[in-house]
């Protein structure tokens, strides 16, 4: 439960949360404590409770009047910070699914095909072994599925799809291989926002600042624009259960006194990770965090795959010429090896299912990361750029003093 809910439950007449903001939205947003407590007859703590509990929930941010009045200012609509519809969260959970069937759905294939292919090719093998025997110039058919399976065996072993061995590789790799297939095809999935990031980086910053923060400390702290972060930083008061004061010059500055009586010098969070410069924005790889050797094995198996479904996807003209051959008493090359890719030809439905089928997707497996290379050289530029800046704004706070001066670059 979050705080705002917390709070909520505590005030003691239910439906002061109710009024208190049907009051606001009758001000048009801007309303300060006493505005509250003449709108709705409230008492004055439990006016300030109630602001605090909708300025967690609703999107607006506090000010100071000319007459040091402390101003809730929401947006008129009062609008639900973080919103999101039921049907937009529907949605999610049906994408999710969907992608990790999808993710299934590509490594039985890719690897399913290879298996049967490696089946059909050992029946090859097995009827040219005893073409040979028959004939020593029945061997046309049995050369290739010969070099084919010498090249899956002694090159492609099924042991390399460990992507490792021992202990360095299980330091190394620790993601099961169909994730790599899945990384490989689709891409690395979105990592899991950390919804209390912000939240902890806002409280290490009051902790370092010993409980009194202003909105510059936030800005510098958070990368964001003055008015996000005035948004943001007044979201945090509320559930912090901090004030605003105006200093002795007629700065803004946001009291956090728990957090005064929290702080221990020896444990003070250090300066240098709360800078927005010193987290750099990752740069997206094309296939994540995936090894060579990983995406070297899904291209071989892929391309087998593709290569196999070609020689099926033609097997029906192989299989015209086989009766051809046979209805002119002649000796076909390689007779049973070739009579096996014949028979198959001979039927539509696998021709469809193990030629056409395969070769679809193989194309689709390689054409997918071809169209998502274009797309991340886009993003890998942004966040190369945005890094850039990020040293740029180091140089000129640093060069400023960490002043309001630099403010305009964030």
């Amino acid at each position: 439960m979050s705080a705002y809910e917390n709070v909520a439950i505590e005030l003691e007449d239910k439906e002061a949360l109710q009024r208190a903001r049907k009051a606001v939205r009758k001000l048009r947003g801007t309303v300060t404590v006493s505005d509250l407590v003449q709108e709705t007859g409230m008492p004055t703590f439990e006016a300030e409770r109630a602001l605090k509990t909708l300025l967690a929930k609703y999107e607006g941010h506090l000010r100071v009047s000319e007459q040091g009045d402390l101003i809730y200012a929401f947006n008129p609509s009062m609008l639900v910070r973080d919103r999101q519809s039921a049907l937009s969260k529907v949605a999610g959970v049906a994408l999710k699914i969907g992608r990790k069937a999808v993710e299934l759905s590509i490594t039985v294939v890719l690897f399913g095909y290879m298996i049967v292919y490696l089946l059909l090719l050992v029946f090859i093998v097995i009827a040219g072994s005893r073409s040979n025997n028959s004939s020593s110039s029945s061997g046309g058919g049995l050369d290739i599925g010969r070099i084919v399976i010498w090249y899956y065996a002694f090159v492609w072993h099924p042991e390399r799809l460990r992507v490792g061995r021992g202990r360095k590789a299980a330091d190394h790799d620790e993601k099961p291989f169909y994730v790599r297939v899945n990384q490989y095809v689709l891409g690395p999935e979105k990592a899991k926002e950390d919804k209390l990031a912000e939240r902890k980086l806002a409280a290490d910053l009051i902790r370092h600042h010993k409980g009194v923060i202003s909105i510059e400390d936030w800005m510098f702290a958070s990368g964001l624009s003055r008015k996000e972060a005035e948004s943001k930083l007044a979201r945090y008061t509320a559930e912090f259960d901090g004030n605003v004061e105006i200093s002795d010059d007629g700065q803004m500055l946001y009291v956090f006194e728990k957090f005064m009586r929290a702080h221990r010098d020896k444990e003070r969070v250090s300066m240098r990770g709360l800078m927005c410069w010193m987290r750099s924005v990752p740069i997206p790889k094309l296939t994540g965090d995936n090894t060579k050797k990983a995406n070297t094995i899904i291209t071989a198996v892929n391309l087998f795959n593709l290569i196999f479904s070609l020689i099926i996807v033609n097997s029906p003209s192989l299989y015209m010429a086989y009766l051809m051959q046979m209805s002119e008493g002649g000796s076909f090359s390689g007779e049973q090896t070739m009579g096996i890719l014949a028979q198959i030809g001979s039927s539509p439905t696998l021709v469809f299912l193990l030629g056409w089928v395969p070769l679809f997707l193989s194309l689709l497996f390689f054409i997918l990361p071809i169209i998502r290379r274009l797309g991340i050289k886009v993003k890998q530029k942004a966040a190369i750029a945005e890094n850039n800046r990020q040293q740029v704004v180091k140089i000129m706070c640093n060069a400023a003093g960490q002043s309001s001066q630099c403010l305009h670059f964030l």
